[in-house]
C-alpha cells in the first residue's frame, strides 16, 4: 500500500511497517499513533520523532499492516 493508506491505517489505530524494513530481535519495526503522536518501535523500545518518515519512505507503496 501508498504511505497515504498507511498513514489513514495508523489514524484508525492500526499499526503499519514496511515489507523492506529490518527485522530487530526477529521483530519487524513498525509505526503506530499512540496520543497524537508518531511513535516507531524498533523491536525493542518505541520512540518519537518531528517527523519520523524520510522522503524514500513517504514515496515507498511497499506499506503494510501489522497484526497485533
Amino acid at each position: 500500500m501508498k504511505f497515504e493508506e498507511a498513514l489513514s491505517a495508523m489514524r484508525e489505530g492500526k499499526r503499519v511497517t514496511r515489507k523492506s524494513s529490518a527485522l530487530i530481535l526477529g521483530e519487524n519495526t513498525y509505526y503506530f499513533i499512540e496520543d497524537n503522536i508518531v511513535w516507531h518501535f524498533t523491536g525493542i523500545s518505541k520512540t518519537n520523532y518531528d517527523c519520523p518518515f524520510t522522503q524514500k519512505e513517504i514515496l515507498a507503496e511497499d506499506w503494510e499492516i501489522v497484526d497485533a
